[in-house]
């Protein structure tokens, strides 16, 4: 009870009592980010009556004035001096409503009450603000490929003699506990003793796992394989709410891979000499139809060059005999009148390009805008990559990546393209293969004496026909 002595103008000495603290107390959990309802203990006592309540506060941390969180005087409502409008709220039983609950929301609560007696009456309550991990929980990091329902189904290699497990709970306050337990057929279950703790990454004791710790929890386990086995990590915590007591099993086997039996039973024959004389003709036999195949094979290859040389003589001897030069004037003619015009065509319509996705009149000339592009030339050959990839329903390997090598410029481009008679430019999506192809027809056009594409008579370029849109708007 706290006493305060006041002295009046007459001398007298007046005698206040202002608050008396009851052994009274509770301790409740509220959800981060919901809004909750905390109940003023001296109200849920069945000897006290709310009728009897003439005024009503409610204070955090501390009974004083600058700690006031909201009051109900003689039914009006009054929020404390430093608290945001709308965070508080209480009901017609003067319980403490709470509206987004954050971290700062815990620790201890008083809620004060007077009467029609003399002085306060004061219980306390204890806040622990709790948050649900994220997520399905408990959940065992070696069957997300694998997981359903009914838990999963892990299949070890026979070549593998132990297994690893590890059951995790993400970011839930308190932390959650979790336990590993051994399922036998007839449901019984036995506790898992050789586990490693980790919460938020270090390592702690079971004992250490107390109630306010607010992050991650891992529990690992790792045994040798004697036969098919089930086990069944298990969460519980006042975190886990409704799914307190939540469980993940996992059921471990091998993978049976058949085997090929083959007979070791040697075949007893009664004339010894007539079996050897039978495996020798057989031998024989079978190198002489090889023999037989071998220059049947050679024969025939040597034919198909022979008809291939043959075909192009006589090609080539049609072809320059049947021919005069007028013919060849002519065609070449023909050929330089069509390759004029197909550069008055590129020079007109192949040097600018659109640089603006939606504003038409967005147009530059690509010699200055074109930028070198980065160009790989595929090899052939290939590497093992140093990053292990793991795909749906396989185990973990080591994937073959391509080994690519460098061109210089574009010069290497037409080079490579002189040589091997084709060349696909492959890139994703606007990485710049039609702006890299309009700017080769552009070159051609009007190449210098010496460039590299003076050895192409035409340039063809194809799948151009936004080309005239693009440059009429």
């Amino acid at each position: 009870m706290n006493l305060r002595f006041v002295n009046t103008t007459q001398g007298e000495s007046v005698i206040f009592c202002l608050s008396q603290v009851l052994p009274l107390g509770k301790h409740t959990y509220l959800q981060f980010g919901e809004s909750e309802e905390v109940e003023c203990p001296l109200i849920t006592d069945e000897n006290f009556s709310i009728r009897d309540v003439d005024s009503a506060y409610w204070y955090k941390d501390v009974v004083a004035t600058e700690n006031l969180v909201i009051s109900n005087f003689e039914g009006t409502i009054y929020e404390g001096p430093s608290i945001v409008s709308g965070k508080y709220f209480l009901t017609e039983r003067l319980s403490l409503v709470i509206n987004n609950i954050t971290a700062s929301d815990e620790g201890q609560f008083f809620c004060q009450l007077k009467t029609g007696r003399p002085g306060f009456q004061t219980a306390s309550v204890d806040v622990t603000v709790f948050v649900p991990p994220n997520g399905p929980s408990p959940e065992v990091e070696e069957c997300r490929l694998t997981d359903s329902k009914d838990g999963c189904l892990i299949e070890l290699h026979p070549k593998e003699e132990t297994y690893h497990l590890t059951c995790h709970v993400i970011n839930a306050r308190p932390a959650v506990k979790l336990r590993w337990l051994r399922v036998f057929n007839d449901g019984s279950t036995e506790a898992v003793t050789n586990i490693t703790y980790r919460v938020n990454g270090t390592l702690q004791n079971v004992s250490q796992i107390q109630e306010n710790y607010l992050f991650s929890t891992f529990a690992m386990v790792t045994e040798v394989y004697h036969e098919e086995t089930t086990l069944c990590c298990q969460a519980t915590g006042i975190a886990m709410g409704d799914r307190n007591g939540a469980f993940r099993k996992v059921h471990i086997t091998r993978l049976d891979i058949p085997t090929r039996s083959y007979s070791t039973q040697p075949q007893v024959s009664t004339d010894s000499s007539k079996s050897e004389g039978g495996v020798h003709g057989i031998l024989i036999a079978l190198c002489i139809i090889i023999g037989i195949l071998i220059v049947v094979i050679v024969a025939g290859i040597i034919l198909v060059f022979k008809k291939r040389s043959t075909r192009n003589s006589t090609y080539n001897t049609v072809r320059m005999t049947d021919v005069n030069n007028a013919d060849l004037e002519k065609g070449d003619e023909t050929l330089r009148s069509c390759a004029d015009q197909l550069k008055t065509y590129y020079k007109g319509m192949l040097n600018t390009i659109r640089t603006h996705p939606v504003f038409a009149r967005c147009i530059n000339k690509i010699k200055d805008v074109f930028i070198d592009l980065q160009l790989l030339r595929e090899t052939g050959k290939t590497v093992k990559s140093e990053k292990m990839v793991r795909i749906r329903g396989r185990r973990e390997f080591y994937p073959d990546n391509p080994v690519k090598e460098p061109l210089d410029s574009q010069d290497d481009l037409i080079r490579l393209l002189d040589e091997e008679g084709h060349v696909a430019l492959v890139g994703t999506a606007g990485s710049g293969k039609t702006t890299l192809t309009r700017k080769i027809a552009c070159d051609w056009a009007c190449q210098m004496a010496g460039s590299v594409l003076s050895c192409f008579k035409l340039v063809v370029v194809l799948g151009t026909c936004g080309c005239h849109s693009e440059n009429s708007a």
